[in-house]
């Protein structure tokens, strides 16, 4: 029989057996995914790690970490919280509202405040006397730990002066005591709006403090409509003294009418 050359290699070497040092070949393509492994639940809690969050070391805190709702001061409200300038208060009560019960400390700081120490962790409500009496405007603050987070939220209590407005006569003399028989709104500005009536012989009158500027009016929709400010040193109902413009209307008798003051 005659010789035969199919270019058949005259050995082949299996990989770790020897052979060349050659560089290897390219990798080939990834074959297709295998089925999902298949775990027994529930899980021993010895099995179980937590990646990411470093102070978790165990199961326990984990769930705990997973449940825990942050502390939220729904609201925060004083029984009363506007006062006129002149008065003085020695106790102011609060109430509040919170999204959960599990806190561990809360507290109501601000000036003057003699028993703003720990309230407890049940009450909702509190009466803080204060050392001297209260008597401008303050801010206060409650404050809520659940020995994870600390939640705050702010009251303001204010102390305004008046403006006033009314319709009347003129009088003899333009005094504190005429400005206090007129209709009082505690507030910070000297704008205002009213609705006047002012009858026979009757002007519309207003007045705030002069710390507030020159005020502009509308008479039914129309510019002016009042004289130039005339000034008095006024005593309020409470004894507080201010500087006061005092404006009146130029014409009597101009009926029912909405008044915007700026």
């Amino acid at each position: 029989m005659a010789d035969c050359n199919n270019n058949v290699p005259d050995y082949i070497v299996l990989p770790g057996t020897g052979g060349g040092s050659g560089t290897p070949g390219p990798v080939g393509p990834a074959g297709p995914q295998g089925p999902p492994g298949v775990a027994d639940l529930p899980l021993p809690a010895e099995d179980v790690s937590v990646v990411g969050h470093a102070p978790i070391t165990n199961v326990q805190e984990a769930i705990d970490f997973l449940l825990y709702v942050t502390p939220v001061i729904n609201s925060f409200t004083a029984t009363k919280s506007t006062y006129e300038l002149g008065e003085s208060i020695s106790a102011l009560g609060f109430n509040w509202a919170l999204n959960k019960t599990d806190i561990t400390s809360q507290v109501i700081t601000g000036p003057h405040v003699e028993s703003g120490d720990e309230l407890g962790v049940v009450v909702r409500s509190s009466t803080l006397t204060f050392s001297p009496n209260l008597e401008t405007s303050s801010t206060f603050t409650l404050t809520v730990n659940d020995g994870t987070t600390i939640a705050a939220k702010n009251k303001n209590i204010n102390f305004f002066n008046g403006v006033y407005n009314g319709n009347a006569v003129i009088p003899a003399v333009i005094d504190s005591n005429f400005i206090n028989s007129l209709t009082k709104k505690l507030q910070s500005s000297r704008s205002s709006s009213f609705t006047s009536n002012a009858g026979a012989n009757t002007y519309v009158w207003y007045a705030h403090a002069k710390s507030q500027g020159i005020a502009s009016f509308k008479f039914g929709g129309f510019d002016g409509g009042m004289e130039a400010p005339s000034t008095i040193s006024f005593t309020n109902s409470k004894g507080y003294v201010e500087d006061y413009y005092v404006y009146r209307s130029t014409n009597p008798q101009i009926g029912v009418v909405s008044v915007i003051v700026t």
